[in-house]
């Protein structure tokens, strides 16, 4: 027997079984790999869908929130019952027109409605109110009511839309609150009803052939299309996958909605994409094999030191580093592997390049809509006063609230234009406009004192950061106190590389548990802490998300300190600092 036959009988049987081998072991390995990764990738998924939905719910809570605040809207909707049809006309197209002010501002709304305790309906599209009060004479309204909900998502429905004139799909987010000073009494309720078309979109783009994703309401029941008939239990929540017989399912709740995600992986077909990848890697390894066997010794050494290289790139790929390249010329499929990897590390290291500056893009936008959700109803009441002033002859206080505002507004845009930053000593005439206005609305309220020493008066702030504080002091501790109160505004220098600013009054003060409510957004102090929130989550963009630099300590009676740490930088020191370092 010759030696040629020889090695042909040790390498085909050896080949056949290493080729089976490899098929198991690949499709094992594939199979798990590609269980865990769509594990992960689907964790991701839930993340993004769930951060998506929660962003919605916290984004017309705030505006339905701001609405039930707005003093102008609030004032007509108490107007007397003994009205002419002409001045009942009047309060509906002024309501409607602080509506069309709101929805061309919520991306998510397509209509605003308030229902008032005597049944009377006010919207944003003027003399459709019959159809809404046909629409919410239907269950999915009536039992909201009666189930006591309030500040969520209601159930799927049907509603109507003027644009067409038709019924559409959709949710509603429904707020019942009271104005103390309507005699009438009993609740309204705020309805901001949002197109389905915006959740069905969101789910459909993360939606494959192997992984469903479906979206709960309170009661299980899937508001995009029918569950899986295997049984599914739906009590409750999942940390982790569970397992039937078919398939892998996880239930994450998204917090105060009331609503959950049910992500359901298909075991069948993400077998068929496993089996798909194996028998692909076998029609590169078989030709690979036949090599071997033709060209011997030298062959296996090329092909052990073509793929250890690749297997060596693919690694450090993995691992992050995508400068690395792979040099191949073995002029055959070795080689245009090596080029692809190339490529693909290089599209990957743009692709990441992209990402940071776009998150850093969204960053600023976000930190842009923190700002101008503080202010919408404080430029209402200034205007107001202006026109008070001028209708009382008060030419020079009109004059002086005018050039405050106007500053104000000017600090504003300088803000959205990224001017983000200013020195302290412009931070505190920005409060002394703003405070000016206010002197005007509020009379011998307070006594305004500024306690920044000189040399702190140059540190380089976040723009606009004092504003809101400032704003709460004024209206929830000075002017329920009924009395003169000193409000005080502050810098110091602790020595550890921070800036501490506070804003503290000696007026009616708060309980432990009421600032609480605060920090948390809860109970009558919740609209109170949105300010804080904004100015809290501002920071963290800044520094970091386990930023906790906002502290507030207030005993009822004596008054309020609300203190803000930011990085001491001083002027000159602007570029090249370290912001990295969150708050103690």
């Amino acid at each position: 027997m010759t030696w040629n036959r020889k090695i042909l009988i040790v390498l085909i049987p050896l080949s056949i079984v290493f080729l089976l081998l490899t098929a198991f072991l690949s499709y094992t390995t594939l199979d798990n790999l590609m269980m865990d990764r769509s594990m992960n990738d689907n964790d991701n998924v839930m993340k993004q869908i769930e951060s998506q939905v929660m962003n919605a719910f916290d984004e017309t809570e705030l505006f339905a929130r701001i609405i039930c605040m707005d003093e102008t809207i609030n004032e007509k909707l108490m107007s007397g019952d003994n009205l002419s049809v002409y001045e009942q006309d009047r309060i509906r197209y002024d309501i409607m027109a602080h509506f069309k002010s709101y929805t061309s501002l919520c991306r998510l709304v397509d209509t605003f409605i308030i229902e008032r305790p005597d049944g009377e309906i006010f919207t944003s599209e003027r003399g459709y109110e019959q159809d809404y009060a046909e629409e919410f004479s239907q269950p999915w309204y009536q039992n909201y009511k009666k189930q006591g909900l309030n500040g969520t998502f209601s159930e799927k429905h049907r509603f109507f839309t003027p644009m067409g004139s038709k019924y559409v799909d959709g949710v509603s987010y429904i707020l019942r609150y009271t104005i103390p000073e309507d005699p009438r009494g009993g609740y309204y309720y705020l309805t901001a009803e949002i197109n389905w078309d915006v959740f069905e979109t969101l789910l459909a783009q993360y939606t494959s052939d192997y992984a469903n994703i479906y979206l709960l309401d309170r009661a299980g029941q899937s508001l995009n299309g029918p569950l899986p008939d295997e049984e599914i239990p739906l009590q409750s929540d999942t940390a982790e996958y569970q397992e039937t017989a078919s398939s892998y399912y996880k239930i994450t709740g998204l917090g105060r909605t009331g609503w959950r995600l049910l992500l359901v992986l298909n075991k069948s077909q993400m077998s068929s994409r496993s089996i798909a990848q194996t028998f692909g890697f076998l029609l590169i390894v078989v030709p690979l094999f036949v090599g071997l066997i033709l060209a011997l010794t030298s062959l296996v050494m090329r092909t052990g030191h073509s793929l250890k290289k690749l297997t060596s790139a693919m690694r450090d790929i993995s691992e992050g580093r995508l400068d690395t390249r792979v040099t191949l010329h073995t002029g055959d499929e070795f080689e245009v592997l090596g080029n692809s990897v190339n490529e693909m590390a290089e599209h990957l290291k743009e692709y990441m390049n992209a990402r940071m500056q776009a998150e850093e893009d969204r960053q600023k936008i976000r930190t842009n809509l923190l700002l101008a959700q503080i202010r919408p109803h404080f430029i209402y009441n200034t205007l107001n006063s202006i026109v008070y002033l001028t209708e009382d002859e008060r030419l020079t206080d009109a004059i002086s609230c005018t050039n405050s505002l106007i500053s104000l507004l000017q600090d504003t845009v300088q803000f959205i234009e990224h001017e983000e930053m200013t020195t302290l000593e412009k931070e505190l005439e920005t409060q002394k406009h703003y405070l000016n206005i206010q002197g005007t609305r509020y009379p011998d309220a307070f006594v305004l004192v500024f306690c920044v020493p000189e040399e702190l008066k140059g540190c380089i702030v976040p723009k606009m950061l004092l504003q809101p504080v400032v704003e709460n002091a004024l209206i929830h501790g000075i002017v329920p106190s009924g009395k003169c109160c000193e409000l005080r505004i502050g810098a110091e220098d602790p020595g550890d590389g921070w800036l501490v600013l506070y804003v503290s009054d000696n007026g009616v003060g708060m309980t432990d548990e009421q600032v609480r409510e605060c920090l948390n957004r809860q109970g009558n102090y919740g609209m109170r802490g949105i300010a804080l929130s904004n100015i809290l989550e501002r920071l963290r963009l800044m520094y970091g998300g386990d930023y906790n630099g906002l502290s507030i300590h207030s005993v009822p009676g004596e008054g309020t300190r609300i203190e803000i740490r930011v990085r001491m930088i001083r002027r000159g020191e602007e570029h090249g600092t370290d912001t990295d370092t969150a708050a103690g």
